[in-house]
């Protein structure tokens, strides 16, 4: 049997160091993929993290110098190539 607070517990967020950190340590990860030609796919079923994703999109078309579009569906959230 679950116990009752364990149940309704949600992850503490993350402080604005670490949120940042996240965000600068994505970006090469996210870069490899779609610079490889996939699209990159992930989790993101909160506006916490879907807001983290946008921000990474942002960044990692910065910096490879080209547009990239992120999209979700509530549940994941992908990055691919955008149009010129």
């Amino acid at each position: 049997m679950t116990h009752p607070q364990r149940a309704s517990r949600q992850p503490l967020p993350l402080t604005a160091e670490e949120e940042e950190r996240f965000v600068r340590e994505m970006v090469p990860v996210v870069a490899a993929s779609v610079g490889a030609g996939r699209t990159f796919r992930i989790s993101a079923d909160t506006e916490p993290l879907q807001r983290m994703f946008r921000e990474i999109t942002s960044r990692t078309s910065q910096a490879m110098g080209r547009p990239l579009a992120g999209y979700t569906n509530g549940r994941e959230f992908w990055i691919e190539p955008g149009e010129a």
